[in-house]
């Protein structure tokens, strides 16, 4: 049978010499070692090298079959078949099941592919197309690639991970083969389970290296940074993140992942991503993203992932030259990795990151001497953070220990600012050195008198010069606040140093003055060292009028008006004192203050305008005096003037909320909220609608302001489209709704009584948008209102009680919204669906819970909801309720209710709707006829000419005779839409009708007992005579008399359709009823011809088909008289009337009755 040919057997073990026994030696030796690698991964080196052995010798072996093919490599086929065979059954095997077995043994299928080719290579022989590892390999890849596009989701998974575990151990492979993987992986990309994708950018990852796309083919780089940025899964993305190449080119794409929605995403970025690079290897804008996003992070670990990150970065930073000072050279070194102007705030948050986790350089940094010789940016930065970290942690004993004395950091200063008049390319440095220098002086402990007065002459002259930049001024007033005994000093030294800048004097006539006082340059300063205490400030001497300067003068004087404003302003807000206890401001008010604010020039109206609110602040009296002024201004100044009054405003009314908010407010209870939203409303600027709208939210979240309109106007302003590009102000009240609701009962309260009207606004405003796309959908909507007013999601405060039953007073909302009549179905889904979501405690009040249901027990009656899935809700709903409060409920009927006086509105409510009985549910359709009906059905309230026809080809006597029309027409109508079925409910209103004869009142109920019968009759033929695929026109319930009518107001329709609806009618020579029959329509069967005769009166009128012409006028006297004889003796024969069915439908029959009567009666007066 076979043979052994290679001489290298010889050598060997003794193995299998034929195909049988190789056979029989594979069928064991394989299920045995896929047995012991499922239970342990310590078998698998073990088995690998058995396998191998057997391979080796399989391939030895070959088939001598005549005309077999393949012969050569029956061994091996023989092998590859049960080793497939084995690897199929691990396909199959869910994710998790049996603790790990099918992973174990994926790494052992993995690991077997990975030996064989390792293997090979020994032998060299890795090359070679025609070794039984290269082949085994094909086999095996090939037939895991058929499972890539399996229907089971399982196998997918499992072929998927198999071939990505061993595709970075596949050695060389066919071209074929390679081209055929890729295409498999990247159409993987897109598959809808999640656990697949994993698998496939984790191949894609490893297969990038050897990447050789063609021209029209994307790159799998590309693909995995694709991947990396829109895949919706978070394990995919990190996947991605993990697999795609650290280089400068995606390394931007990379730090997008800095900001995902995933933490997990973003721990790998910090922890395993950017760990591999230095700090240097970013640009200053990247470092200072990472380290901002890192270190602001909301999840802890993601934050102690960024803490490690930016700690690990100081070694990496150092230079390698020796150096004196090793760790502060270390940290200078990395501070000037950033972009310290444009980035202060990350680079402080670094710092303080180090100071934290780095102790070892904390405890070692000292500022020696000479590290203040020469100041630059990164110097004072440093220094600056670590006196700010020494404060806020009250380690003073350590910056005392790193600081040198008080009065040297003074001359530092003095020598920084001093460096400010160089006006060369430094000059920005300079402003930065000094700036930062001030910040630190600030922070310092001034126990040192020397040093003190130092300080604060120097401050007090820098304030005074007008050279010194804007910047700087807040800084220097933060000194002379630490340096000032109390706010009275600080306040009446600033007003000296006003009048200073406002009316400079020469230096020689200072001097004289100075002499003339007898005052040194030391003694300046009173006892506590912090200026002259009890020299008043001189008033400014009499100025020239703006008109009569010069243009060089004027300019001047403007420039000296701002810098005095820049110093009302930050004396001011360092003020907490009332305006009355220091009446040193008076005269900078009057003098100063009032003047700018009647300026033209904006900024100085502007900041005349902010000094004076924050004189307002301070002072009662003139907030009463001057709120108006402010009013007036938002009305009329610019955006950005506007914008600062409106911030003006609104403190002021939070300091006086009295006087503003309450009962005696100077501009009227609610005026002022009224004007603040029509301001709102009418506004177009994005600016001006963010700080209305947080200066709203502070005032409700303090609970100055309650009014209902004004949450209104902010729910609708969060979730209105026309806001959806303003970030700032979808921020702000993305932070103030759940926080409002969340922190109080009452609050909640107040946002469940706005919920349903919201939810009504909600719907007008998406139904005047031409594109609803850009809004939040009407279920959003509501699922945001549940959320806020759910009494679970309240804060848990000490001492305070929680309002558990503001769901349930929401869902008694709800129920009475739904007996509103012009609401949609849709809008009724919904609020049924929130219905069924609402929270509702254990303990509640007994007329609450009496009102919800009979609310709910009543809506199917007098309201009833077609839709089976908002009915379902809210059946479940209610059954719920009565179940879980049965005991309050059970043997109360509707009638107890009406006894209990507190339900007597209720009840009146609810009387005032007349009771609708519900419609049936459609009959089910049977097989067939679906696709008919779908085609050939016409919509319910068109007229088309099938209804026509069926007007027209009636009896006039009877329309219980139409037996075929009516059940082919009952099939048509079985899937009756829901529209249709809201039309039948109106039907049930009162009607105006126009005044008929008696006669016309008889006919109409005799019709209206004919068409019961007839649809009794039509639900039986139906059920007999349905046949599949059959089509027909809409079923008309029209009575004798309607059908009579009909024909007078078809002939005054257009001509073409008429001679339509006439060109269908057939004509019975027996006296059977002409039926309209449409296109596709099958003729009626002969037992339901039988049946429709036999229910025929037998004086009833015989009618020919008629083909008229123009000449014949359906509306001559001659044929009115025939028409009244038909109703006349159809009439006489009609059996007596049955019992009508309780069903809206034939509110419809009659409603068409009536319309026929009356038509019929008009013709009549015409005629």
């Amino acid at each position: 049978m076979a043979r052994t040919t290679d001489k290298r057997a010889a050598g060997r073990d003794a193995g299998p010499q034929t195909l049988d026994e190789l056979k029989a030696r594979v069928a064991h030796a394989l299920p045995a070692a896929f047995e012991q690698a499922q239970t342990s991964a310590a078998t698998h080196q073990k088995n690998w090298a058995a396998l191998h052995k057997l391979h080796a010798q399989a391939a030895d072996i070959h088939d001598t079959t005549p005309k077999k093919r393949d012969a050569a490599y029956g061994g091996t086929l023989v092998f590859e078949q049960w080793f497939i065979d084995m690897v199929e059954r691990v396909v199959s095997v869910k994710k998790g099941a049996g603790g790990g077995v099918a992973e174990r043994l994926i790494k052992f299928i993995s690991g077997y592919v990975k030996f064989v080719n390792e293997k090979a290579t020994e032998d060299g022989s890795a090359d070679e197309e025609d070794t039984f590892a290269f082949r085994f390999v094909t086999h095996l890849m090939n037939h895991l690639l058929v499972g890539f596009v399996a229907k089971d989701k399982i196998v997918r998974y499992r072929c998927v991970q198999i071939v990505a575990e061993s595709v970075a151990f596949l050695g060389a492979i066919d071209e074929k083969l390679y081209r055929s993987l890729r295409a498999g992986f990247l159409a993987r990309t897109e598959d809808k389970e999640v656990p697949v994708r994993v698998q496939t950018v984790v191949a894609l990852g490893k297969m990038q290296a050897s990447d050789d796309p063609d021209d029209r083919e994307e790159k799998i780089e590309d693909v995995l940074l694709d991947i990396l940025q829109h895949d919706p899964s978070g394990d995919v993305r990190r996947t991605a993140l993990l697999s795609a190449p650290l280089l400068p080119r995606t390394l931007p794409t990379l730090l997008t992942r800095i900001r995902d929605s995933d933490a997990t995403v973003r721990r790998t970025l910090l922890s395993n991503i950017l760990t591999k690079l230095k700090a240097a290897n970013l640009t200053p804008e990247q470092l200072a993203r990472v380290v901002s996003c890192g270190l602001r992070d909301r999840d802890e670990n993601v934050k102690g992932a960024a803490r490690a990150l930016v700690a690990g970065w100081i070694p990496a930073a150092r230079k390698d030259e020796p150096v004196k000072n090793e760790e502060i050279d270390a940290l200078l070194d990395f501070v000037q990795l950033f972009d310290i102007a444009s980035s202060a705030e990350s680079l402080q948050s670094a710092l303080e990151c180090i100071f934290d986790v780095r102790r070892d350089i904390l405890d070692k940094l000292e500022f020696a001497e000479e590290y203040w010789l020469e100041m630059t940016p990164e110097k004072a930065v440093l220094a600056r953070v670590f006196v700010e970290y020494c404060t806020k942690n009250k380690d003073e004993a350590r910056m005392e220990r790193a600081l040198p004395v008080v009065t040297a950091l003074a001359f530092r200063v003095q020598d920084a600012v001093n460096g400010l008049e160089d006006d060369g390319e430094k000059s920005g440095e300079e402003e930065f050195v000094a700036g930062e220098m001030l910040r630190m002086a600030a922070l310092l402990d001034y126990a040192d008198e020397i040093g003190r007065r130092k300080m604060f002459a120097l401050v007090r002259d820098m304030l005074s010069q007008e050279s010194l930049p804007d910047a700087l001024v807040a800084p220097c007033l933060d000194v002379l606040r630490v340096l000032s005994a109390s706010e009275r000093d600080l306040i009446r030294v600033v007003v000296e140093i006003v009048h200073e800048v406002r009316d400079p004097q020469d230096e020689a006539e200072a001097d004289e003055v100075e002499a003339a006082m007898g005052l040194a340059d030391d003694d300046d300063e009173g006892e506590d060292g912090e200026g002259p205490s009890e020299k008043a400030p001189k008033p400014p001497k009499e100025q020239k009028k703006l008109e009569d300067m010069e243009p060089e003068e004027r300019e001047r004087m403007v420039a000296l008006d701002l810098r005095s404003l820049a110093l009302c302003i930050g004396m001011l807000e360092r003020v907490n004192g009332s305006f009355e206890e220091n009446s040193t401001l008076e005269g900078i008010l009057a003098d100063l203050i009032i003047p700018s604010v009647k300026r033209k020039e904006t900024i100085l109206r502007e900041r005349g305008l902010v000094s004076l609110g924050l004189c307002c602040l301070i002072a009662k009296r003139m907030a009463l005096n001057s709120f108006q002024l402010f009013l007036g201004q938002i009305q009329t100044a610019p955006e950005p003037l506007k914008i600062r009054v409106l911030q003006i405003a609104f403190d002021i009314m939070m300091v006086h909320e009295a006087e503003f908010l309450g009962p005696r407010a100077v501009v009227g209870e609610g005026k002022m909220v009224d004007f603040l939203l029509h301001t709102l409303e009418n506004t177009e600027s994005d600016e001006v609608q963010s700080v209305l709208c947080v200066g709203l939210s502070k005032l409700m979240l303090s609970g100055m302001i309650t009014d209902e309109r004004v949450l209104k106007a902010l729910v609708l302003a969060y979730l209105s489209p026309q806001t959806a590009d303003n970030q700032s102000l979808r921020q702000c009240l993305a932070y103030f709704l759940p926080v409002y609701c969340f922190s109080s009962s009452k609050n909640q309260r107040r946002m469940a009584e706005i919920a349903v009207p919201m939810f009504t606004v909600m719907h007008q405003v998406r139904a005047d948008l031409d594109d609803d796309g850009i809004m939040v959908s009407q279920a959003q909507v509501g699922e945001l209102l549940l959320e806020w007013t759910n009494p679970e999601n309240q804060i848990d405060i000490p001492g305070v009680k929680h309002d558990e039953t503001v769901h349930l007073d929401l869902a008694v909302e709800i129920a009475q919204a739904l007996y509103d009549e012009e609401m949609e179905i849709a809008n009724k889904k919904i609020l049924c669906q929130m219905m069924s979501k609402v929270f509702i405690p254990n303990e509640i009040d007994d007329d609450k819970l009496r009102t919800l249901v009979v609310l709910l027990s009543n809506i199917q009656l007098r309201r009833p909801i077609h839709d089976t899935t908002a009915k379902n809700a809210l059946d479940r709903f209610e059954k719920s309720l009565r179940k879980k409060f049965a005991d309050k409920l059970e043997g109360v009927s509707e009638e107890d209710y009406r006894k209990l006086e507190h339900l007597s509105k209720l009840f009146e409510f609810l009387d005032a709707m007349p009771e609708v009985e519900e419609d049936e549910p459609p009959a089910p359709k049977k097989r067939g006829a679906s696709r008919a009906n779908k085609s050939t059905t016409p919509k319910p309230n068109a007229k088309t000419p099938a209804r026509k026809r069926r007007k027209s080809g009636d009896s006039d006597d009877d329309s219980d005779n139409d037996v075929g029309s009516r059940a082919t027409a009952s099939r048509t109508a079985s899937p009756t839409p829901t529209p249709a079925r809201e039309k039948h409910s109106r039907s049930a209103a009162p009607k105006k009708s126009l005044a008929v004869d008696p006669e016309s009142d008889e006919d109409e109920e005799a019709s209206d007992d004919d068409d019961d019968q007839d649809e009794e009759d039509d639900e039986e033929a139906d059920d007999d005579d349905r046949s599949p695929g059959s089509s027909t026109s809409r079923p008309s319930s029209k009575s004798a008399t309607a059908v009579a009518a009909s024909d007078d107001e078809d002939d005054s329709d257009d001509d073409d359709d008429g001679q339509s609806a006439r060109s269908a009618l057939t004509d019975d020579e027996d006296g059977a009823t002409p039926v309209a029959v449409s296109k596709n329509q099958k003729a009626p069967s002969a037992k339901r011809k039988e049946r429709a005769t036999a229910r025929t009166p037998s004086n009833r009128a015989s009618k020919k088909p008629r083909n008229r012409s123009p000449a014949q006028n359906p509306k001559t006297p001659k044929r009115k008289e025939a028409l009244k004889r038909v109703r006349s003796e159809a009439a006489e024969a009609q059996s007596p009337p049955r019992k009508r069915l309780k069903e809206v439908t034939n509110g419809r029959s009659k409603r068409g009755a009536s319309r026929a009567v009356q038509s019929d009666a008009s013709s009549e007066d015409e005629s």
